[in-house]
């Protein structure tokens, strides 16, 4: 699982556990929020089920499935890439690696990084869909349709950037092979801005339609901070 031994310098373990808390905590969250709305007798939005289906993505990260179907396939590469990238040396020196041990591991973290940014893509997309279930005004889905396009369109744009980042495609595990790749540092900079950017755009559209509302300022306050949990 990555845990370190006395004789290795490992971090990997760091990645086991976090995954390992968040996913627990997530899915809490998750798993309430269907459980209530099923209770009152409310049927399940497209919100709910992009981040049923985020949830399952990150899920298989932390879990070993026994029995699966196909819809699940995705988030059981996820899950193998991200434990085998651990269990072959990630988060370790790469001097304490084998060129053969480093290549794999690269290799499996390369994978997971294409589901990863997905999961990401999905959180942001639930999150619009429900603004767009609570306010029906015209001119705010126009917005939140805006808002989609701009998160679908990067989402797809740093997904095909992720798989082609090196061309032929082994050179991003095996810098050996000749090619070319663009820089990571830029690459990751990049993604990072952009994901702020989107993260502003969706904790920003209610904030004009929460202030309309005939609600005193202490109950805007806290529904504006109910959406910012729900966007997080």
């Amino acid at each position: 699982m990555g845990f370190p031994s006395k004789d290795e310098d490992n971090q990997g373990w760091k990645l086991y556990l976090t995954s390992l808390i968040m996913i627990i905590a997530a899915g809490l969250i998750v798993i309430a929020r269907v459980v209530v709305r099923l209770r009152i007798g409310v049927k399940l939005q497209s919100d709910d089920y992009t981040i049923i289906a985020s949830l399952v993505s990150r899920a298989h990260k932390c879990t070993q499935v026994v029995s699966v179907d196909m819809p699940q396939m995705f988030s059981i590469l996820l899950s193998i890439t991200i434990q085998l990238s651990v269990a072959h040396g990630y988060g370790q020196h790469k001097v304490d690696l084998s060129t053969e041990e480093l290549h794999t591991c690269l290799k499996f973290f390369w994978v997971a990084q294409t589901p990863y940014k997905i999961v990401v893509c999905l959180n942001k997309v639930s999150a619009i869909l429900l603004y767009m279930r609570i306010f029906i005004s015209r001119h705010f889905r126009w917005l939140c349709c805006g808002a989609l396009a701009i998160v679908v369109g990067s989402g797809i744009a740093t997904v095909f950037a992720t798989i082609f980042q090196c061309v032929p495609l082994q050179r991003s595990w095996d810098k050996n092979v000749e090619g070319t790749c663009i820089d990571s540092s830029k690459f990751w900079l990049a993604n990072a801005v952009l994901n702020i950017f989107t993260d502003v755009i969706v904790l920003a559209l209610p904030i004009r339609e929460v202030s309309k509302l005939q609600l005193k300022l202490q109950e805007k306050i806290m529904l504006h901070s109910v959406f910012l949990l729900g966007s997080l």
